[in-house]
């Protein structure tokens, strides 16, 4: 065969595999996350394919900014945000909160979110993804310490218990006919019931999970109730008296717990003031369609823009200043309204989430955040040190802020609690 013949092949297989080429660009354009959220506007930079990354690395360093400038233009609709994971809707409009709430699991998933966000394959092994029974007794997720810390822990500590713990239930479980009182019996008995395969060691991870997590997010919500009461120190005094006159009556019990108005509104308003803007995550499990007619396509992830919900002036009068008694009337604690509560969902206020899709961990949450405070007002005078009066300006990263500097807490019955970098102790 001619040379001739060689070179006309051998075009033509290179238009073919071009043209090719071309088509599957063209579809896997057209099936992208780009193109399918055209119609969302973009907040923070450019959505072009290359852009959309310089777009994202601001996103680090100017996330809170980037989202209050979209809630500020679409406070009634959605926005997305260039991320290195990729692109992010945000959910603003009060409807549009409500909708997210009453969607089914079918539609969204929270637990997707988090499985994509953590990589939870590799951090959380499969079968806490395949059987997720543990998710009923609380729900949350990895700090990032988890993965460099939890196989000593779990060799060390967590697994001996629960090996002790089955053991004994073994040993005992004919004789002792009372309701377990700890999540490791509480877990065992669900694996039994439901006739599952009991594991030590799947056990274990799912505790680590529960517990490295709440504990986390719980003891970060604590720093800053406790930094809002040295910075504040004219709400030390209402909290006392509201404490010591419930359990004067009625001692420490959950229901005087519940009573303390003020202690569940200082709070809440820690919350609504430090809040940031990673609440309400999800991941649509199929095509979404909200009320107003906006429709998001399969794969998409959620957030809420909590943070500038809760500094709308529209929703709260100076939503920027610090009211520690904001959330009630004081002066009719008869009439208070469950709905000002800190365990409470509503648009304005979605910390939690909204609807099904809740943190089911905030009862408990909230109730451990409440008997320490009360604890707390009750045994101690809170006060930041001498060589550092304020509180310490905060830093974000991405949608999330914390302290510019360590924030140490001293304390000792009978003494001023310090709260800042050498903390110390005066007589009072």
């Amino acid at each position: 065969m001619s040379l001739q013949y060689y070179s006309w092949i051998s075009s033509a297989l290179f238009v073919v595999a071009a043209t090719l080429s071309a088509i599957c660009l063209i579809r896997k354009w057209f099936n992208s996350a780009t193109y399918q959220l055209k119609h969302v506007p973009t907040v923070g930079g450019s959505s072009g394919v290359i852009s959309s990354y310089f777009s994202a690395l601001r996103f680090y360093f100017h996330g809170h900014k980037i989202i209050q400038e979209g809630y500020d233009k679409y406070h009634d609709s959605v926005f997305k945000v260039s991320t290195m994971s990729g692109w992010r809707v945000i959910i603003c409009g009060r409807q549009m909160i409500e909708d997210v709430g009453r969607a089914p699991n079918k539609s969204m998933s929270f637990h997707s979110a988090l499985t994509e966000l953590l990589q939870a394959p590799y951090t959380l092994g499969l079968a806490g993804l395949t059987d997720p029974y543990h998710i009923p007794f609380t729900q949350a997720s990895l700090t990032k310490r988890f993965a460099s810390t939890h196989l000593d822990i779990k060799d060390e500590i967590i697994r001996p218990l629960i090996e002790d713990c089955l053991e004994k239930k073994k040993q005992y479980e004919e004789i002792d006919n009372k309701d377990p009182k700890d999540l490791v019996s509480w877990l065992v008995d669900v694996v039994q019931e439901t006739k599952r395969n009991l594991d030590v060691e799947d056990l274990t991870r799912r505790i680590l999970e529960l517990n490295f997590i709440a504990n986390g997010v719980t003891a970060s919500i604590l720093s800053d109730v406790l930094l809002n009461l040295a910075t504040y120190p004219e709400y030390a005094a209402p909290l006392r008296e509201e404490v010591e006159r419930i359990i004067e009556t009625e001692g420490w019990t959950k229901a005087s717990i519940a009573k303390m108005r003020k202690v569940d509104n200082f709070v809440k308003e820690t919350m609504h003031i430090g809040t940031g803007n990673g609440t309400g995550n999800r991941k649509l499990n199929s095509d979404f369609t909200f009320t107003n007619g906006i429709s998001l396509p399969i794969g998409t992830n959620l957030s809420f823009a909590t943070r500038p919900i809760h500094y709308d002036a529209r929703h709260y009068e100076n939503p920027t200043e610090f009211q520690g008694f904001r959330f009630a009337e004081m002066t009719n604690q008869e009439d208070y309204d469950p709905k000002l509560q800190a365990v409470s969902l509503t648009p304005e206020f979605a910390i939690f989430g909204a609807g099904r899709h809740a943190c089911p961990g905030r009862f408990f949450a909230t109730y451990l955040l409440k008997i320490t405070l009360a604890n707390i007002v009750l045994s101690y005078a809170v006060a930041h040190p001498e060589d550092h009066p304020h509180r310490h300006k905060q830093t974000w990263f991405k949608q999330s802020q914390s302290l510019t500097a360590p924030q140490n807490w001293s304390s000792r019955r009978g003494c001023t609690g310090c709260i800042g970098k050498d903390a110390h102790y005066e007589s009072t």
